[in-house]
């Protein structure tokens, strides 16, 4: 997978492509977090957290659309739908009061199916009768251009607010490029099913009989001393409706289902049911003018007629939006790269972890809160880190974990320099190298900051992409050797590809050295026993792990310059000259402490 930069920051015109492991190495400022970052924003689409957001933005600007312009232009169509739901419901209430149950029903529901040449169909179930209407098929026409022009905005807009682009071509990736949506997808969408706000249609058929009892006396009487829907509730009647749409190139098919289930033995008693008389020829008559003339004189109605087409607008545009993003963009993704998955590991991890730890004992085991939480507070890239780090730990927590991630925990064990685990209450502990145990809030700067690393990676299945930002922030010149191993493992032990961001020269040339030397098993742990001689027993996995993955590891290095280049370097070559960017300010240093000391002598000498 290759990656062209035009402009991004102090990058331009620069072409990285990505192996099994990535390195960027250079000095600060020179465009290594931008360019990890633009991968994130370029492939969000693997990511089903940020991919969850950004489609609801996208349902929302469609459903403004479709309820100001196209669902409009149908509303006759729509009226067809709205009317079934008013005459089956009222059927319904009648069949309740006058005690109509059984073969009275049935009759009174073949004069409607007949009558409105509607399909349907009703069948017993023990004291049950259930109904099942098809409502007529809508056809919405839309505007293609707005779709694919409010598509591609908002994919711009997404990455502008990650990175400092001019366009979204700024970054492209090859062999497909991913920037723009295409609608050619909208040709073989699958028909989407979508669960219809049912107590919003009902609080809309209470106040149609209400609107009915004030405006038409002549035809309708009505009383009762309890809420309708409290009424309908009590005597055992419930009902759903369900929309079928389908995407086409230039309109969307809508048809819905509405099912009513009536229990002949009415729970609520004579005395509690409320009194309707109602002539059902009137109720065409009563619908045509209340969408024609009367919604216009009635704010109450016109309102409420309004809260359905919204209804209708964002299970429409639901629907679109997971064609779009989902079965196309998605999708092509993971045709074309390979990929699943996607996971950003921001720096200062131990930092969010930490914060969550505050807003809650438990936090990642608390889904919709965790979603809230990070929503509010957190960029896209972090809300997405803290997230899967939390899905990842709940996994550890409810004992979850797959056999590749369970094992994965294990190579981690040299890394953490001890053992995360649980207790019969579910809280999460760390026992660390010399056998105390303490709960993991308690646990070390290292644990922490390593664990929000750990956590993520125990969210992956399979086929991944991993972006890290330094993984050896904030620890110790060994620890970032055995970062280095935990890194190149990765890529055999859960199928992840890893690009990393470093200013370790340690961890550089450690995956270098792997690379060119590919050691086996026993040499790796002769390594980590002199790292690590205070962590016994623990590490035979890492090495085993690592000697299987260094086989055949794909390692790029490349090197971002002051003068906004990137430029390859062998593995090779950073064992036999400096670091690129970063072993040059430790000859630095030592240059300027050999002067130093020079100097001093001379004047002792002088």
């Amino acid at each position: 997978m290759k990656l062209n930069i035009k402009k991004l920051g102090p990058v331009s015109n620069s072409e990285i492509e990505l192996g099994d492991v990535t390195l960027l190495l250079g000095p600060p400022n020179t465009g290594k977090s931008y360019t990890l970052k633009a991968i994130y924003a370029k492939l969000f689409p693997l990511d089903d957290y940020t991919l969850k957001l950004v489609k609801e933005k996208l349902v929302e600007k469609f459903a403004t659309y479709l309820e100001h312009t196209s669902i409009r232009l149908t509303l006759d169509e729509f009226r067809d739908i709205f009317k079934t739901i008013v005459e089956m419901l009222l059927i319904v209430t009648l069949s309740q009061t006058e005690g109509m149950v059984g073969s009275s029903f049935e009759e009174v529901f073949s004069t409607l199916i007949k009558k409105t040449g509607l399909r349907g169909t009703i069948e017993r179930q023990e004291d049950l009768l259930i109904v099942n209407i098809e409502a007529p098929s809508v056809s919405i026409p839309i505007n293609i251009n707005f779709i694919k022009q409010t598509t591609q905005e908002l994919l711009y807009d997404f990455i502008t607010e990650i990175i400092p682009v001019e366009d979204a071509n700024s970054v492209t990736f090859e062999p497909i490029e991913l920037s723009t949506a295409e609608m050619s997808f909208v040709e073989e969408a699958r028909e989407h099913e979508v669960l219809i706000s049912t107590r919003q249609l009902l609080l809309l058929f209470e106040e149609l009989l209400n609107y009915i009892r004030e405006h038409h006396k002549e035809i309708i009487s009505f009383s009762t001393a309890r809420s309708l829907l409290a009424y309908l509730a009590r005597s055992g009647i419930t009902w759903g409706a369900r929309t079928s749409i389908k995407p086409s190139i230039d309109r969307i098919e809508l048809s819905s289902t509405i099912t009513f289930k009536l229990r002949l033995r009415a729970n609520a008693s004579m005395s509690e049911r409320p009194h309707i008389g109602i002539k059902l020829d009137y109720i065409e008559r009563i619908v045509d003018d209340m969408f024609e003339k009367d919604r216009m004189s009635d704010p109450r109605l016109m309102h409420s007629i309004a809260k359905v087409i919204r209804i209708f607008a964002n299970s429409l545009s639901d629907s679109l939006s997971e064609a779009i993003l989902y079965e196309s963009l998605r999708e092509s993704f993971r045709s074309h790269l390979g990929l699943n998955d996607l996971r950003f590991i921001p720096f200062g991890r131990s930092i969010f972890v930490l914060g969550l730890e505050s807003a809650s004992r438990e936090p990642f085991t608390r889904s919709e809160f965790l979603h809230r939480f990070v929503r509010e507070f957190y960029s896209s890239t972090i809300a997405s880190y803290v997230y899967w780090a939390s899905k990842g730990r709940g996994r550890l927590l409810e004992d979850k974990l797959s056999e590749k991630q369970a094992t994965l925990l294990k190579v981690s064990t040299p890394l953490l320099e001890g053992k995360l685990s649980t207790d019969a209450a579910r809280r999460l502990l760390y026992r660390d190298w010399r056998g105390s145990t303490v709960d993991f809030q308690l646990s070390s700067a290292l644990v922490e900051e390593v664990s929000g690393l750990v956590f993520t990676l125990l969210s992956v299945d399979d086929n991944a992409l991993v972006l890290i930002e330094e993984p050896e922030a904030q620890l110790h010149p060994g620890a970032q050797i055995v970062m280095a191993l935990f890194l190149a493992s990765l890529p055999s032990l859960c199928g992840c590809q890893v690009v990393a961001t470093t200013h370790s020269d340690l961890l550089a040339i450690t995956l270098s050295q792997l690379v060119v030397q590919k050691p086996g098993k026993e040499w790796i742990k002769g390594l980590l026993e002199k790292l690590l001689p205070h962590v016994k027993g623990d590490i035979d996995a890492l090495a085993e792990a690592t000697a299987e993955a260094v086989g055949n590891l794909d390692l790029r290095v490349y090197e971002f310059t002051r003068k906004g280049r990137v430029k390859p370097v062998k593995p090779e070559d950073v064992l036999g000259r400096e670091v690129p960017g970063i072993s040059r300010v430790i000859d630095e240093l030592t240059d300027w402490a050999f002067r130093l000391a020079s100097y001093r002598a001379s004047r002792e000498t002088g």
